[in-house]
């Protein structure tokens, strides 16, 4: 039987309010041919920023839903992982039964 790993998302009020803004977190896994590598993210609660420094150069992107980002962050068991061809960050969270930590898959959008 091939792998089926659990997938379940989570929409921001935006979007049950009629928005068209998709699943704000995904934790399913993502297949990517680009490598992550491992970074430490910067979240600006008020304005929705993330700052992401990696491969010495510093990008900003949006999260409509910074504070779960932020929580996400506050408990992960090991650093982020970020893949710029997707453009999604991968935070690995403290779950029961799960040694190695649960992942949450960020999509984030690239700041004007």
């Amino acid at each position: 039987m091939p792998y089926q790993a659990e997938t379940s998302t989570i929409q921001d009020p935006a979007h049950r309010a009629g928005a068209s803004q998709a699943a704000l977190v995904n934790t399913s896994p993502i297949e990517s041919a680009a490598p992550a590598v491992r970074v430490i993210p910067v979240v600006d609660l008020v304005q929705g920023t993330v700052i992401i420094a990696a491969r010495g150069r510093a990008e900003r992107f949006h999260h409509p839903e910074p504070r779960l980002l932020a929580a996400a962050l506050a408990r992960s068991v090991r650093a982020a992982r970020w893949c710029s061809a997707s453009q999604t960050l991968t935070v690995a969270v403290a779950a029961v039964g799960h040694t190695a930590g649960r992942e949450q898959h960020f999509s984030l959008v690239p700041a004007a």
